[in-house]
């Protein structure tokens, strides 16, 4: 077992005995929903930083800049006033809380159908969500 693998199981374990606390929200965006534990030291195995997936996936590879459309700052925003989770919001919006979680990290989507589905759940503009990338 390797450093990494030994420091998701010892986090594992903590959750399961209660030595950790797994919260409800991401603590870098607020978002509720599916939260895991991102460590910066695996060698530090019980010091974790507490993430959604999108929040995750930017500490682990940073930003993309996707080729066709982008979620702006204002998706988080919205996504806190709605108080919509991302698999709340991807069963309203009728697809897959992988898609919502790709799409809100920063990943490209060509459909602008997915915009407007997802800006009429959360009750915004579309443009206010969206941005074409260069």
């Amino acid at each position: 077992m390797n450093q990494r693998q030994r420091a998701r199981s010892d986090v594992l374990k903590a959750v399961r005995s209660g030595a950790l606390i797994r919260p409800d929200l991401c603590s870098s965006c607020g978002l509720t929903g599916r939260i895991m534990g991102h460590h910066h030291d695996y060698s530090k195995p019980l010091d974790v930083e507490w993430v959604c997936p999108p929040c995750h996936g930017l500490r682990h590879r940073g930003p993309r800049k996707p080729k066709f459309w982008q979620f702006t700052k204002e998706f988080r925003a919205a996504m806190l006033a709605s108080q919509v989770s991302i698999s709340g919001l991807a069963a309203k919006v009728g697809m897959s809380r992988e898609q919502i979680t790709h799409i809100a990290s920063g990943g490209n989507s060509p459909r602008i159908d997915h915009a407007l589905r997802i800006a009429k759940v959360l009750r915004v503009k579309v443009e206010s969500l969206w941005v074409e990338a260069a």
